[in-house]
């Protein structure tokens, strides 16, 4: 199992900010929950490993899948392909900075290298259709209750004509 792990870490390595594998590594060793962080790390690799790789989902809009999640701040990337040709420099996938979503090439490299940047240990891969559909759902409107009221109900008249004009149903 010792050997998996190590292969698992080594794998995921270009992948994951080096803060964030570092408390993986340390959550391995010395953590209550390591069977957790194992098993988390060894389904990671996984993913990684079997991802598809730049162009393999061109032409599938937003049915292609998006394998991996990473977020900062207000900004997300969500990657559906990664390109391995000469190491990990770079993925394809769908960004967000907190100003609308946009597709396109992403730095791998460069994100884990970002400080705070994190990659979502709890993704589940899912289509860029359903990403969109869960980020961007647009609530439902209320719609108001119509009451339909009288007059009288609204304003009592009689005290409405004694406020405004004392004495003139008299």
């Amino acid at each position: 199992m010792r050997k998996k792990i190590l292969q698992a870490i080594e794998t995921v390595r270009p992948f994951v900010p080096v803060m964030q594998l570092k408390t993986l590594v340390d959550a391995l060793r010395w953590g209550e929950e390591r069977g957790w962080f194992r098993d988390k790390l060894l389904e990671l690799a996984q993913v990684v490993e079997t991802m598809p790789v730049t162009y393999a989902q061109d032409g599938l809009g937003d049915e292609a899948v998006v394998h991996l999640h990473y977020f900062y701040g207000g900004g997300d990337w969500w990657i559906t392909e990664k390109d391995i040709d000469g190491g990990v420099d770079q993925a394809f996938g769908l960004v967000d900075l907190g100003h609308g979503p946009e597709l396109g090439y992403i730095s791998i490299a460069e994100l884990v290298s970002m400080r705070d940047m994190d990659i979502d240990l709890h993704w589940k891969p899912i289509t860029l259709a359903q990403v969109k559909a869960e980020k961007y759902k647009v609530p439902e409107p209320v719609k108001p209750e119509l009451v339909a009221y009288t007059v009288a109900q609204v304003v009592n008249v009689g005290d409405w004509f004694e406020t405004v004009a004392p004495g003139f149903l008299n």
